[in-house]
């Protein structure tokens, strides 16, 4: 499969997570805090290689990639994420800087089930949420008690590493898995013709 054919797919994949999402917190009424953010300042997030390539194609499309792999491996040990924004800006989506081509788990949770060890669906939100908005938490957690609909992130993530298995199971701190997504992007590209930039 051509590179910009699984860069494809993964695209295709967030963009069916993300109507499932909507539906589920369309239905939960749940939502992030405006302005919060404090799930992107955790150390240590995790991804594969795969879910960063859309990430990694779009900076080579801008003819960034490069520059950015430069800048990105002296930090690539760090543990918070480098793409995380010190602060707000005015029409940002939130603390992630490329908020369109970030990670599963980014756009997970908080909004999302993994099965218990009764292979029943456990909401995975944040404490923010659940104190915030007590009533239609409960009202969300019975109703998935119930067979009500919530996206799974166990499915999602096997969608991925149906795409790729190689690049699509071993998971990375979100820094290396940029390194090594970047990588692969600037080696594909390095003897091809680098595809345009559409925006």
């Amino acid at each position: 499969m051509k590179l910009y054919q699984t860069v494809n797919k993964v695209e295709k994949l967030f963009t069916i997570l993300g109507k499932d999402l909507n539906r589920f917190q369309d239905a939960s009424k749940l939502g992030c805090l405006p302005g919060c953010g404090l799930c992107c300042h955790k150390a240590d997030i995790e991804a594969s290689v795969l879910e960063m390539l859309p990430f990694a194609y779009h900076l080579l499309k801008k003819n960034k990639a490069a520059v950015f792999y430069e800048k990105l491996l002296p930090r690539m040990n760090e543990p918070i994420c480098v793409l995380l924004a010190p602060v707000l800006t005015e029409h940002s989506e939130g603390f992630c800087t490329d908020y369109k081509n970030r990670p599963l788990i980014c756009r997970l949770f908080g909004f999302s089930a993994m099965l218990n060890k009764s292979h029943k669906p456990v909401l995975v939100t944040c404490k923010i949420i659940k104190e915030s908005d007590p009533v239609n938490y409960e009202i969300a957690v019975i109703s998935i008690e119930n067979g009500g609909y919530v996206p799974l992130i166990s499915n999602y993530f096997s969608q991925l590493r149906n795409i790729d298995p190689d690049l699509g199971t071993k998971m990375l701190t979100i820094n290396l898995a940029m390194v090594k997504a970047l990588e692969i992007v600037l080696n594909y590209y390095s003897y091809r013709r680098k595809p345009k930039n559409s925006g």
